[in-house]
C-alpha cells in the first residue's frame, strides 16, 4: 500500500505542472511518511494493530530525516541538489526499503495476522 503511494506521488510530481495543488498534496505523504514507514517495516515488521499505529507515528518523525540524508546524497551525482535528482534518489531509496520490508515480511517464521472485516 505504501509502495503504491510512493509510485502515485512520483507520477504526480512528474506529470503535473509545478505549483499544482494536487502535486503538493500527493508529495506530502511521499516525503513525510513513506520512507520512515518503509524503514521501520524493514527493521521491525508490524504485527498487532498497536504496533502499526506506533510505526505510523514514528514514521512521520523519521521520514524527514531520511529524505534530508537522501537529498544530501544528490550533491554527489551530476544533477546536483535539484528537485529531479532528489525525487529520483528518494524514490529509489523508498523502493529499496519496500523490497527489504517485503522480503522481511515473507521470511518471517510466524504468520502475519490480519484482522477480519467487521471485528
Amino acid at each position: 500500500m505504501v509502495g503504491l503511494l510512493v509510485i502515485i506521488g512520483v507520477l504526480a510530481a512528474v506529470a503535473l505542472p509545478e505549483g499544482n495543488l494536487l502535486r503538493f498534496v500527493l508529495a506530502l505523504p511521499v516525503l513525510f511518511f513513506a520512507p520512515g514507514y518503509l524503514l521501520l517495516q524493514a527493521l521491525i515488521p508490524a504485527g498487532p494493530e498497536s504496533r502499526r499505529m506506533w510505526h505510523a507515528l514514528v514514521a512521520v518523525g523519521l521520514s524527514p530525516v531520511l529524505v534530508g540524508l537522501l537529498a544530501l546524497s544528490t550533491a554527489l551525482v551530476p544533477g546536483g541538489f535539484k528537485p529531479l535528482p532528489i525525487l529520483i534518489v528518494v524514490t529509489l531509496g523508498s523502493l529499496v526499503l519496500l523490497g527489504l520490508a517485503a522480503y522481511r515480511r515473507m521470511s518471517r517464521s510466524e504468520p502475519v495476522l490480519v484482522p477480519e472485516e467487521g471485528h
